[in-house]
């Protein structure tokens, strides 16, 4: 399937390192969205397209408000 990168190619598509991926993977630090198939890892083009638009702003106050995480209600 064309739209299936592996890492290296998911890697590429983002214009970061394989290993910075795979780091971003092991640690969840910034939920790439990925699958497992088999012993494989395998990153579908459109969610990572999806993953990147919603990382686009217009000003680095917008970062803040974005990953600011709230406290749940009780």
């Amino acid at each position: 399937n064309t739209n299936n990168l592996t890492t290296a190619g998911a890697a590429d598509h983002l214009g970061i390192a394989p290993a910075t991926l795979a780091y971003w993977r092991s640690r969840g630090s910034q939920a790439v969205p990925y699958l497992k198939i088999g012993g494989r890892v395998v990153y579908r083009k459109d969610d990572l397209d999806t993953w990147l638009s919603e990382r686009v702003f217009t000003h680095t106050g917008q970062i803040k408000l974005k990953t600011k995480k709230t406290a749940p209600i009780s």
